[in-house]
């Protein structure tokens, strides 16, 4: 059985791959916060990890990661925790002659580009996204070690995570009209549950280099709107803006046109041969519904 050693198993993604494939693989953990996984460790410090807890080990997968947050200005944080952090891991796996090394990385490495694919310009805009790119290309130049880096559009689903889909459905649980009525944009998503099982595939496959994992499926804001309101059982109160009002929010607010209104398309690399998706944006919605009705 394979043996795989997760960094950061107190992280929403990590603890749905345990969830999910504690039976199908010998996993032990490190984490900063205690859960109720077994096998696992707790540290002040993931630099402080033991060298010997990687012995044995035939995959590490890095889930520990400062996120992007626009009140966090600190460089430093970012770069220590983003960058050195998984450079430090990387040397250890060398050192234990694991194989196989898996970053999890994020699209926002592209910067606001519309479309991305494994091919377009990496050009990131925040310091999350540059501090991903700086581990992403280090390790990808690393020897003898495979090395994946796993680059998912927005995660969302698997019940309560923070994520910015929660807080939309939270506006609208509240009642509040939303802005989206007709906003036939399209926009790439990535079910918690299609990322772990990407995952589970590129440990597999020993799928190498970067990998991008979707839903395969796009949808606008208005569908998505929609979906959760058809979710909550409430009536759609969305709301119809004009496009005069939105060319003006364009021209004094850019970046906020495009989180509102603008596209952002990923496009998934896996074979369809390998992996393909099998949840819905609807199945990650209502988890959430569900989760915040509890």
């Amino acid at each position: 059985m394979t043996s795989i050693l997760i960094i950061g198993s107190d992280s929403f993604i990590a603890s749905k791959f345990i969830q999910k494939f504690d039976s199908r693989y010998t996993i032990k953990s490190v984490c900063l916060k205690e859960t109720s996984f077994k096998n696992e460790i707790k540290v002040n410090n993931y630099f402080d990890i033991d060298l010997d807890y990687f012995k044995d080990v035939d995959v590490v997968i890095n889930f520990a990661a400062i996120v992007h947050k626009p009140k966090i200005k600190d460089a430093d944080l970012y770069d220590r925790i983003n960058y050195q952090l998984p450079v430090d891991i990387s040397k250890k796996c060398i050192k234990s002659k694991v194989k196989h090394f898996i970053q999890l990385s994020s699209v926002s490495v592209y910067g606001e580009t519309e479309e991305v694919s494994v091919n377009t310009e990496e050009r990131p805009m925040t310091l999350y996204g540059i501090s991903k790119l700086k581990a992403d290309k280090h390790l990808l130049r690393l020897q003898p070690i495979d090395i994946t880096v796993v680059r998912p559009p927005m995660v969302y689903g698997g019940g309560v995570s923070n994520g910015n889909l929660e807080k939309l459905i939270k506006l609208i649980a509240k009642g509040i009209p939303v802005p989206f009525k007709d906003i036939d944009n399209r926009r790439t998503f990535c079910n918690v549950w299609n990322l772990i099982d990407s995952i589970d595939v590129i440990i597999k496959e020993r799928i190498t280099g970067v990998v991008i994992p979707t839903d395969n499926k796009d949808i606008s804001t208005h569908s998505l709107v929609s979906t959760i309101y058809k979710e909550l059982g409430n009536r759609n109160k969305s709301i119809f803006i004009p496009s005069f009002f939105r060319d003006f929010i364009k021209f004094l607010k850019p970046k906020l046109y495009i989180k509102l209104f603008g596209n952002s398309i990923v496009k998934s690399n896996f074979d369809k041969s390998d992996f393909y998706p099998k949840y819905s944006i609807e199945e990650g919605v209502r988890e959430i519904v569900n989760e915040l009705k509890k």
